[in-house]
């Protein structure tokens, strides 16, 4: 999760860059236009130019300084592995450099750098945005094994009371899937875009995704989230609360990096991101992160209360983000049995088990019970489009174990059964 301030599409572009010359719930903003004091009954979108085309001028202008800032170098070659280094915000620790680049490599990634950022600042109104001013709304990307998953965090979206628009962009038509993306997403208020019909033949995948679905959005005032995380509440409030309103937020790692090159504010999620899972033996076998509520993070910060270097200044704020990562919930792959590492959904003996029951003092600051309301909504997803998904098409008998594992889990209580509230 994050979000950023002024000069969204100049920011953005150095983030993408960033991505590009190096080789993850996010927000991002930029201030609107004074309101006019003159009331017009005219909607404001009546004139407006079709975002596909917005679109397609924004690449005809940008795609041209992307080739001409091209490093033209090796990339970084990677000497060795750092391992699992936790982080200490009181004490520093050695940092091994294990990214070998030659000095002309670098100069050429400092230069490429250097003068991409000077024709950002020189494009000025060539560089028109997608988006509509003043819209908000969610920017996702989702394609393959990843759209049931993605369907799922929809529901739960809905389920937060949010009625924040959505966007879930694809690289091409072979990710595109008819059926859900003209009748099931519409009903959730959610629609498709496809990447390919904005940038041609040009090749955009796996992580450039990102980047580009927010660059091309509609939306002036976005939240971001991957197809595996949702939120515990309604997103579009933090769109009204500090520290949004005033920086923009920012705590993806290559939008940090592009709002210093620029100068611009941003604010960093100071509580730590806190696996969550069950316990194997002595070990916590995660299969998802819990993200912190920003708004109750920047309120203690501002008052130089940081959990982080002493958790007794304050009680620990509430989660608003589950990132359900590892693996990713989706009933046609693996979730269940033994055949991921973590088996969030068996416990020791072998029996079905909630895949999150651990830390306790984490599940507390969840505010409810939402493990068993994801799979409510998965039940939902699988039970009626099992038929649907073309990552589903030969995998019989989906239905029926969701249902299974649901009545074995979530039907009645149980008594180890993890509290999800302070009072339990």
């Amino acid at each position: 999760m994050g979000m950023f301030r002024p000069g969204r599409v100049r920011s953005l572009l150095l983030a993408f860059l960033a991505t590009v010359l190096v080789c993850t719930v996010y927000l991002y903003w930029t201030p609107t236009a004074a309101a006019s004091s003159t009331v017009s009954v005219v909607p404001s979108t009546a004139f407006e130019v079709p975002l596909v085309e917005r679109q397609k001028d924004f690449w005809k202008a940008f795609q041209p300084i992307l080739e001409r800032h091209n490093p033209n170098c090796s990339s970084p070659q990677k000497n060795g592995d750092a391992g699992a280094i936790h982080f200490d915000p009181v004490k520093d620790s050695p940092r091994p450099d294990l990214t070998a680049m030659s000095d002309a490599d670098q100069k050429a990634m400092e230069d490429a750098h250097a003068n991409f950022v000077e024709d950002i600042k020189k494009a000025g109104k060539d560089l028109k945005p997608a988006h509509s001013p003043g819209k908000r709304g969610l920017v996702s990307t989702a394609g393959a094994t990843y759209l049931p998953v993605f369907v799922s965090t929809l529901r739960m979206l809905r389920r937060s009371g949010s009625t924040l628009p959505v966007e879930v962009y694809m690289k091409d038509t072979s990710e595109y899937e008819k059926h859900v993306c003209n009748d099931i997403l519409p009903n959730l208020n959610a629609r498709c875009m496809i990447l390919a019909d904005v940038v041609g033949k040009n090749v955009i995948e796996h992580y450039q995704l990102k980047i580009f679905a927010v660059l091309f959005s509609s939306f002036e005032e976005i939240v971001w989230m991957d197809a595996d995380c949702f939120p515990l509440g309604k997103p579009e409030e933090l769109l009204d609360s500090e520290p949004f309103t005033s920086t923009g937020e920012g705590d993806k790692e290559t939008f940090l990096q592009a709002a210093t090159a620029l100068g611009a504010p941003f604010y960093t999620v100071s509580e730590r991101v806190q696996a969550v899972g069950h316990q194997n033996g002595e070990k916590l076998a995660g299969s998802a992160m819990a993200q912190t509520d920003p708004r109750e993070d920047h309120a203690l910060t501002t008052q130089d209360k940081w959990r982080v270097k002493d958790s007794s200044v304050a009680s620990a704020p509430h989660i608003f983000f589950i990132h359900a990562n590892y693996p990713k919930f989706n009933p046609g792959d693996n979730v269940f049995g033994m055949g991921w590492e973590t088996t969030p959904t068996i416990k020791q003996d072998g029996s079905d088990s909630r895949a999150w029951t651990a830390p306790p003092d984490t599940l507390r600051r969840f505010g409810y019970d939402a493990e068993k309301a994801y799979w409510e909504e998965i039940k939902w997803v699988t039970c009626h489009l099992e038929n649907v998904f073309k990552s589903w098409e030969h995998k019989a008998g989906l239905c029926v174990k969701v249902e299974d594992y649901w009545k074995n889990v979530f039907a009645e209580p149980h008594d180890d059964d993890p509290k999800f509230t302070e009072d339990g």
